[in-house]
């Protein structure tokens, strides 16, 4: 997976987001105030990359489609995680 792709916005909330639990685009988009298009766009090269999938799910008597945290993201995880932290950490070194 090439870096730009993974310093993308979004790229990493979106991963982190599906840690717990699968959610819906609508979930995501509001979690967190996504535009449509970029969510999209974002979703599509997770699942490229194997990160999330989709998977149907019955709501309310009716099938719906929510993405859910692969294997491979889930090995990830602890990866981006530290990426994040590690961000944080020179923001605030270059912010003094």
């Amino acid at each position: 997976m090439p870096t730009d792709v993974l310093c993308s916005k979004y790229f990493c909330d979106i991963l982190i987001t599906l840690k717990q639990e699968p959610k819906s685009f609508n979930e995501i988009k509001s979690k967190l105030k996504i535009s449509p298009h970029t969510l999209n766009r974002r979703i599509k090269e997770l699942t490229d990359y194997e990160l999330i999938k989709p998977i149907l799910v019955r709501v309310e008597g009716e099938n719906r489609i929510k993405y859910e945290i692969t294997d491979r993201g889930k090995e990830a995880l602890p990866l981006i995680e530290e990426f994040i932290d590690l961000s944080d950490a020179m923001g605030k070194l270059v912010k003094r």
